[in-house]
């Protein structure tokens, strides 16, 4: 497994910060209506960065630390099939342990 750069290691401590303190506010929400406030308010993070930074490489860390001990089902979406078997090889590689369901689309 690859090595973070610093601005790499500090976005991936970034993100599972966020995510952890939601899952903790989720946790401690008391109403149906105060979670569903959280999921439109807080739920989404869109990481966008030029080619060659290492978006996919920081996303397989983040989701991997944050699936740590859970039961977590993410989705992964890609606009290409080729982009979606790098970004599979990629997940296998930077994020082990996670269990992955790749199904490239039928021709």
């Amino acid at each position: 497994m690859k090595s973070s750069v610093p601005f790499q290691a500090n976005l991936i401590e970034s993100v599972r910060s966020y995510f952890s303190a939601l899952s903790e506010d989720y946790a401690a929400a008391s109403t149906r209506q105060g979670r569903e406030e959280l999921r439109a308010q807080r739920s989404a993070v869109l990481l966008e960065a030029p080619t060659g930074v290492g978006k996919t490489y920081m996303g397989a860390r983040i989701v991997s630390r944050l699936s740590r001990g859970k039961r977590t089902l993410w989705f992964w979406f890609s606009p290409w099939d080729h982009l979606a078997q790098q970004t599979e090889s990629a997940l296998r590689t930077d994020a082990a342990g996670l269990q992955m369901n790749y199904r490239p689309p039928s021709a």
